[in-house]
Order: C-alpha cells, then sequence, then structure tokens
C-alpha cells in the first residue's frame, strides 16, 4: 500500500513541475573571435506564439522575433517596416521594427533591443504582439540565462578524447 502512495505522489509531483520555456545554445570556434551563442524563449503554439531569439556573434547580439504560420503584416504600407508592441501590467510600448523578407522574422535593432531589455527587468511577465501573433514571455529567470549567454562555451578537443595506440 506504501508503495502505492509513493507512486500516487511521484507522479502527482513530476506533473507539477515549472518547465523553462528559455533555451541557451552556444558553439566555441577554433578562432576566439567566432564563437556563438544562441538564446531563444520558446513559443507556447507554433501557429499563434512568437520565438524570441538573442544570438551573440563575438560580443555583439542581434535580437529576431519568428513565427510560423502566416507572416507578419507591414506597417503602414511599408513592407520592410512592422510593428511590435510589449505590455506588462499597466504598461505597453510601441516600436516600429525591420520585416525581414519572408515576412515570418523581424529583427530588432539594438535601440529596441536596450528598451525591451530594461522593460524584462522591471517586470516578471512581459506579453509581446506583432500581427495576429501573441506570446507571454517569462522573464523571471531571464537574467540568468542572459548572463550564460556571455560566457564563452565549453571547448571539447577530440584529439584529447580518442587515443590510438600502433602495434
Amino acid at each position: 500500500m506504501k508503495l502505492c502512495y509513493f507512486f500516487l505522489f511521484s507522479l502527482l509531483f513530476s506533473g507539477c513541475r515549472c518547465v523553462d520555456p528559455w533555451v541557451n545554445s552556444s558553439i566555441r570556434s577554433v578562432y576566439p573571435g567566432s564563437d556563438m551563442a544562441k538564446l531563444v524563449h520558446l513559443p507556447s503554439s507554433p501557429s499563434s506564439g512568437i520565438l524570441f531569439e538573442l544570438v551573440r556573434h563575438c560580443d555583439d547580439i542581434e535580437a529576431y522575433l519568428n513565427v510560423y504560420a502566416l507572416t507578419i503584416p507591414f506597417y503602414q504600407n511599408n513592407p520592410s517596416k512592422a510593428q511590435l508592441i510589449c505590455r506588462a501590467g499597466n504598461y505597453t510600448l510601441c516600436f516600429i521594427v525591420d520585416r525581414l523578407q519572408g515576412g515570418q522574422r523581424l529583427h530588432l535593432s539594438k535601440t529596441v533591443l536596450k528598451e525591451l531589455l530594461s522593460f524584462f527587468k522591471k517586470h516578471d511577465e512581459v506579453w509581446i504582439e506583432t500581427g495576429y501573433y501573441s506570446q507571454k514571455l517569462q522573464v523571471t529567470l531571464f537574467e540568468k540565462h542572459y548572463k550564460r549567454l556571455y560566457r564563452k562555451p565549453l571547448r571539447y578537443m577530440p584529439e584529447k578524447l580518442v587515443t590510438f595506440e600502433i602495434y
């Protein structure tokens, strides 16, 4: 009977764990100046969510928003621009950002990224909206992941992992 309760509680608690939507990845190059890292916030839904992406190459960070279903409507008859709205509590920020070729990817300028990062520091949840899409970003864990974006990735040296002996 105790074993039955143990499995029941194990199942209950394993189903309640919080999934972190932030994902870090990195690539270390042979040339230190060519290291790359990426931080993404996964979309809540592939059809209506937005993938938030930060890409670091050397010390330069670029930010993108990606959607997967329909193209993002352009802003005021300008096919190279789109509107981005960020909401948290009673605060709203509106930006005009670059809409990349294909219409499913937006590039955030350095100024917009700086404003957005300071907005993240002031709030726990931020909603971003553009066109038909909206996404809630869980920014409580963002700072930890953002710091990892600047860390140098581990360097694996395959030549030290594999050895051959000739007889």
